[in-house]
């Protein structure tokens, strides 16, 4: 039997690691059997003292915070008060685990499946669903497409059992992203085109606009870049009919992106621009560096050199605030091409050299040295 005073509760490892000193208690409950039940936690956090309570480690959990689409690790303590000469609890003890050591994915799924199979007990199959759609979107996030598609098989057949429309556009399209992964693009347009039909049928507006999207890129990768094309100009009506702007900004930059991977980079200009301008306005940053590192390629496709630099220039200095610089392999390269062949060669070196130290990716760093190379010899 606990003691009266103790408490069960739920700290977030987001929460415990940010804050060593306090204990960030997510929700509360006077039983374990309680606090377990406890999935989507929607009340600010309540902080209280670290030294002021005794904290025992239960158990590992999942929870959704609050305004979050996905579950993150937590971990269940039974608080009691202190002793008033107890020594201050560590903050890196044993006891306790921060979200700064990695969980591994085995680990999550079995906690996600575990929270879910509370719900089910109590003839909650969505809990399911959705546990198993964040399973198949961690799959697919680490290149497991072959379990990807198993765990969105399964969610299918329950989403279907359940009669849950949105549930069944969403696996649908999302199996059909992780066939078109492991080469089979007919299976994959099959399941996406159902996924789209369906969506359509029932007015499923906010499935309709990904499976839409997915489609067109299945289609493009099959070497269907017209039909490709004209579903992304769909996807974008449709965004600005549902007064959506920033899907309505992405539509318009994957139109554009799309005659880039089609090898005709000047057509996509003018849907490029267009979409960096609206980026701009609505202050979404990751999607402008994105979109600017298409764009200078279109612009320097279409031969317009001076337009190509300031943009590369834009994109290079919005990565630097951004710190990230995983978008920019490309602009070091068109940057440093037009320096070359404008007569700074030492600039287009520096630039060069500064890419190398910017950017992971090894094919591009492998293209930096070469041309680094080159450009020292010429």
């Amino acid at each position: 039997m606990a003691d009266p005073d103790d408490r069960f509760v739920i700290v977030a490892d987001s929460h415990d690691a940010a804050e060593p000193e306090h204990w960030v208690v997510s929700a509360e409950a006077e039983t374990l059997d309680a606090v377990r039940r406890l999935s989507h936690l929607d009340k600010p956090p309540v902080r209280l003292p670290r030294d002021a309570y005794r904290g025992d480690l239960v158990e590992r959990t999942l929870v959704f915070l609050a305004a979050e689409r996905r579950p993150e690790p937590a971990a269940i303590y039974r608080l009691a008060p202190a002793a008033p000469d107890a020594e201050p609890p560590d903050p890196h003890g044993t006891s306790r685990r921060t979200a700064t050591e990695p969980t591994s994915q085995a680990v999550l799924e079995r906690l996600l499946l575990q929270k879910a199979g509370v719900a089910v007990s109590d003839g909650d199959g969505y809990a399911r669903l959705q546990a198993l759609g964040f399973i198949g979107t961690q799959k697919l996030a680490i290149n497991d497409f072959a379990g990807a598609e198993g765990v969105f098989s399964e969610a299918l057949d329950l989403a279907r059992q359940i009669d849950h429309p949105p549930s069944i556009v969403k696996t649908l399209a999302s199996r059909g992203q992780a066939r078109l992964e492991l080469g089979r693009a007919e299976e994959a347009i099959r399941d996406l085109e159902a996924a789209l039909g369906l969506a359509r049928r029932d007015r499923l507006v906010e499935e309709e606009g990904p499976a839409l999207t997915m489609l067109a890129d299945a289609l493009a990768r099959s070497g269907r870049t017209g039909e490709a094309q004209a579903l992304l100009a769909s996807r974008t009506k449709l965004a600005e009919t549902a007064g959506d702007p920033a899907a309505a900004a992405r539509a318009k930059a994957n139109e554009g992106i799309a005659h880039c991977e089609a090898g005709d980079p000047a057509a996509g200009r003018p849907a490029l621009e267009e979409a960096a301008a609206a980026f701009k306005a609505l202050g979404l940053e990751p999607e402008l560096a994105r979109t600017l590192a298409y764009l200078a390629a279109a612009q320097r496709a279409a031969g317009d050199a001076r337009a190509c630099f300031a943009t590369c220039a834009a994109h290079l200095d919005l990565c630097a605030s951004l710190g990230d610089f995983s978008t920019a392999g490309t602009t070091f390269v068109n940057m440093a091409q037009i320096l070359f062949a404008s007569g700074l060669r030492a600039e287009a070196r520096d630039v060069l050299r500064h890419g190398l130290e910017a950017v992971e990716d090894p094919m591009i760093r492998w293209r930096l040295s070469g041309m680094l190379a080159s450009f020292a010899t010429e």
